[in-house]
């Protein structure tokens, strides 16, 4: 896509934000498939295994609470 940004596009260094820009993408994704391989890392253990043992379950993260409900409770 760069090469062909080059090319043809009617800006001529437009090219260049994108060969700069491109780095910040991939590390986005690697964030993004790091994140997901974790959050479903105990979905795929119990496919295999039919009761997944309580240490597996205590792994979970309990959900974090947002601002608003913290001053509701009070």
């Amino acid at each position: 896509m760069i090469v062909a940004l080059q090319q043809r596009h009617r800006l001529e260094t437009l090219w260049l934000v994108a060969v700069i820009v491109f780095p910040l993408h991939l590390y986005w994704f690697y964030g993004i498939l790091t994140q997901q391989l974790n959050r479903y890392s105990i979905h795929w253990s119990s496919l295999y295994k039919p009761n997944p043992p309580m240490a597996l379950l205590s792994k979970r993260r309990k959900p974090k609470h947002s601002f608003l409900d913290k001053i509701y409770t009070i």
